[in-house]
C-alpha cells in the first residue's frame, strides 16, 4: 500500500516527545508510519495501560534511547524493555522518581528489572539500578554485569529492607558487591555512582581497586565517609596509579543523579 503525503513527512522523525494522555490509537498509528525514532520521550500522566506505547517501541529498529517518566510501576518498565528488540542503550531513573522507587518496587518486582535488562538490553551503556541487600539480588546482578559487556556508566541505588540493617551488615553486603565487581564488571566500565546505602570498608576498596583490571574509571558518591582522610588517602593512591581517574563527593544526591542523566 502506498504512504500519503501526509504519511511520509514522518518517515524523518528521529525524535518522539509525548506522554500518555495520547490514546492507544494514535501511538499504533505512529508504529505505522515513524520508523526511524532513536529518540522516544514518554511522560506518563496515566496510569491506565496503553498499549500503542509498547506497540511502538516494538517495531522500532533504530531505537537508541528510551525515557518514561514520573513512573514507578516495574510491570509497565519491564513490559518496554522486553519489547525494545535488544536496542536500547540508556535506562534512567531521575531524582523526583527515587521516592517512588523506594516506596512501590518489591522484591519480586526489583528481580523481574533485573532480568529484563540483561535478558533484553545487551548492548546497555548507561544504567540506573536498584538492589535489596539479598543473595539473590547479588546473583542475578552479578549476571547482568556478565551479560551486559558494553556498561560504561553505572548508577547503583539500595532498596531498604522491613528491618534497620547494622553497620556490620551494609558493610558486609558492600563487601560482596565490591567483589562481584572484581569478578565479574565489564573492563568498560567508565563510571560508578552509589548513595551511602552502601558502605566498603578500607580493606574491601582496597582489594577492589588492587584487583581491578579494567580501563581508568571514575566514582561518585554523597556518602561522606569517603571524605575521611584514610579514605582520601587510599584514593589518592589509586588516581596516582591510574586506577581511579575521578572520585567526587557530592553533598546533594539530586545532583549525583542530574548529571548522569545528562551524560
Amino acid at each position: 500500500m502506498r504512504k500519503c503525503p501526509e504519511l511520509r513527512s514522518y518517515d524523518s522523525i528521529c525524535e518522539l516527545n509525548c506522554n500518555t494522555s495520547v490514546g492507544s490509537t494514535y501511538f499504533y498509528g505512529l508504529s505505522q508510519c515513524c520508523q526511524n525514532i532513536q529518540r522516544l520521550n514518554i511522560v506518563n500522566i496515566d496510569i491506565s495501560p496503553n498499549d500503542g506505547i509498547v506497540k511502538l517501541i516494538e517495531v522500532r529498529k533504530n531505537l537508541k534511547y528510551f525515557e518514561y517518566l514520573h513512573s514507578s510501576n516495574l510491570n509497565v518498565i519491564s513490559s518496554i524493555i522486553e519489547n525494545c528488540g535488544g536496542r536500547l542503550k540508556k535506562i534512567l531513573f531521575r531524582p523526583y522518581d527515587l521516592k517512588e522507587i523506594r516506596r512501590d518496587f518489591k522484591n519480586s518486582n526489583t528481580l523481574n528489572f533485573i532480568r529484563k535488562v540483561y535478558e533484553n538490553c545487551p548492548l546497555i551503556e548507561y544504567l540506573s539500578i536498584v538492589l535489596l541487600p539479598s543473595k539473590e539480588h547479588f546473583n542475578e546482578f552479578e549476571k547482568l554485569l556478565k551479560i551486559c559487556k558494553n556498561l560504561k556508566y553505572l548508577w547503583l541505588g539500595k532498596l531498604s529492607i522491613n528491618r534497620i540493617e547494622s553497620l556490620e551488615e551494609i558493610t558486609e553486603n558492600g563487601g560482596t558487591l565490591l567483589k562481584i565487581f572484581i569478578n565479574s564488571a565489564p573492563t568498560n566500565l567508565k563510571e560508578l555512582r552509589f548513595f551511602e546505602e552502601f558502605k566498603f570498608s578500607l580493606e574491601n576498596l582496597e582489594e577492589f581497586l588492587g584487583k581491578w583490571k579494567g580501563c581508568p574509571f571514575s566514582i561518585l558518591t554523597c556518602d561522606s565517609l569517603y571524605e575521611s582522610e584514610d579514605y582520601k588517602k587510599l584514593i589518592d593512591k589509586y588516581k596516582n596509579n591510574g586506577i581511579i581517574k575521578e572520585f567526587r563527593y557530592e553533598i546533594d544526591y539530586r545532583e549525583l543523579i542530574n548529571s548522569f542523566i545528562v551524560l
